[in-house]
């Protein structure tokens, strides 16, 4: 997802040949729909619980992401644009409120440096290859729609390690001696 929003610019560039007064209203609703979308679905994250609730956004994702690949008519991106604004701040929220859930008060550091680290190595798995891609098929905007559309696989692995992974309780303690 990271990958995804770094590259949402030039994406509505090579696809849809956005000026960039565009691509900056754009990305501003991006922002202010996910200020909203982090605190909504804290809110929600507190009815339904936080695994729940991350469940369905990236079931968001898993069909936001197709539909941007797709749109052949820029209003439709537009559109899109307003859910993926409201799915990029409650992914952030929700990922981390179910990490504080999981994790023991003693074990919080631990966590969330292993929560960075992750981010760090989806930092490089995501650009190389969305890079391979574009490296591949060329700079055209097939190329790309492929490539936005390859993030999907990305998040789909994510759902499902989410929803196949067993929770015995709270995390095992870490050894620290």
């Amino acid at each position: 997802l990271i990958t995804v929003t770094n590259n949402y610019a030039i994406y509505m560039e090579r696809v849809f040949g956005v000026s960039d007064s565009a691509k900056s209203m754009l990305l501003m609703a991006i922002l202010a729909m996910s200020a909203i979308g982090g605190v909504i679905s804290g809110f929600i994250g507190d009815k339904i619980g936080a695994l729940k609730t991350l469940k369905f956004i990236l079931a968001g994702w898993i069909i936001a992401l197709p539909l941007i690949s797709v749109a052949t008519k820029f209003i439709m991106i537009i559109i899109v644009t307003v859910v993926v604004g409201l799915l990029i701040g409650s992914v952030y929220t929700i990922t981390r409120a179910y990490l504080s859930t999981l994790l023991k008060k003693e074990e919080i550091s631990y966590g969330f440096s292993f929560y960075a680290l992750s981010e760090r190595f989806a930092t490089l798995i995501g650009p190389l290859t969305w890079g391979g891609i574009i490296a591949f098929l060329g700079i055209g905007g097939f190329s790309y729609r492929i490539a936005i559309l390859s993030m999907t696989i990305f998040v789909v692995i994510g759902l499902i390690i989410l929803s196949v992974w067993k929770r015995h309780g709270k995390i095992l303690s870490v050894d620290t001696q």
